[in-house]
């Protein structure tokens, strides 16, 4: 009741006002990233890439990424989308019967817990990085794929509306759901 509540985003604030949290006690402090932004534009692959880069679990909405992926894929079938972070065995492979069920394997690639390195190597080739999460507190990853001159495409939630800047840094979708992502 009397603690003091920290959040990087205005929209989180907003949330934490509404369950019952007094606006005094919130805090807005923007996170910073550690990467210096890219001065010029990586070489972006050859094929359309899209990335995931998360934690694999259902709330970050990968299942959401991957059935938005079969809608672009469809129109662009050369496309391919790498996910990256690490999960539970038993729900990577729900995942991969999710692709299967969509002949994607081919085009989806998923490459585990990658290092610091690889991570910001892979923003800066791909085109773009979807994130479809249900909720973030602040989208720390859509700032790092800026920062590597890759825009987001991300559901209209809190935390994520605060870290893009619609049309500009990449798009809010009108409606949180897979064939607009797509």
């Amino acid at each position: 009741k009397n603690s003091i509540f920290w959040t990087g985003a205005p929209s989180t604030k907003d949330d934490l006002i509404r369950m019952g949290v007094s606006k005094s006690r919130c805090i807005v402090i923007p996170n910073p990233i550690a990467y210096k932004p890219v001065i010029t534009l990586p070489q972006k692959e050859k094929y359309p890439t899209f990335l995931f880069v998360s934690r694999v679990v259902k709330m970050k909405g990968i299942e959401e990424v991957i059935k938005s992926f079969a809608f672009i894929h469809k129109e662009k079938p050369t496309s391919r989308l790498w996910i990256a972070g690490g999960g539970e065995e038993s729900y990577i492979r729900k995942l991969q019967q999710l692709i299967q069920s969509y002949s994607l394997e081919q085009a989806v690639q998923f490459l585990g817990y990658v290092s610091e390195k690889e991570k910001l190597e892979r923003m800066g080739r791909a085109h773009v990085l979807l994130h479809a999460s249900v909720k973030e507190g602040w989208g720390l990853v859509v700032m790092e794929a800026a920062s590597q001159g890759t825009p987001a495409v991300v559901y209209n939630v809190s935390g994520l509306k605060d870290a893009v800047i619609h049309e500009k840094t990449g798009l809010l979708v009108n409606e949180n759901s897979p064939p607009a992502m797509a």
